[in-house]
């Protein structure tokens, strides 16, 4: 129903104007994307902030001892968590390679549990996962 108090103006569109040309250029856009010479080049700023961090997690050898030592920092509260990431940023800052690695660790395992708390963007992470696992011709 309309309100009685709307008046039409004379300089109003009397309908919408279609614009069917941005549908074609949106399509033709996508298409010289998916040709173009760099198109596998491409990496996102966000994933490309989380390539260090997957290849890290690739360097690092599985071993029982970091199974226990991942299954225990997950039984600890999220707070006590906190505190020990902030302290593992603080040593990678020195140089620690150690250091890097757990925390690349930490981000991964809390990314494949679905922790919304990881500080990290998931899909990057999953990305630079795959990009990883492709240059190293684990995954295609």
């Amino acid at each position: 129903m309309a309100a009685t108090n709307l008046v039409r103006l004379p300089t109003a569109a009397s309908r919408k104007v279609d614009n069917h040309r941005w549908a074609e250029q949106r399509k033709a856009g996508k298409r010289a994307k998916a040709e173009s010479r760099m198109a596998d080049r491409y990496i996102r700023p966000e994933v490309r902030r989380m390539l260090p961090t997957a290849e890290r997690y690739y360097d690092l050898m599985p071993t029982p001892e970091l199974a226990v030592a991942m299954a225990v920092f997950h039984a600890l509260p999220f707070d006590i968590q906190a505190a020990a990431v902030a302290r593992m940023d603080a040593m990678a800052e020195r140089g620690s390679v150690a250091h890097l690695g757990a925390r690349a660790v930490i981000d991964v395992e809390r990314w494949m549990r679905g922790d919304e708390r990881i500080g990290v963007s998931g899909w990057a992470l999953s990305e630079a996962i795959q990009r990883v696992a492709e240059e190293r011709g684990l995954r295609k």
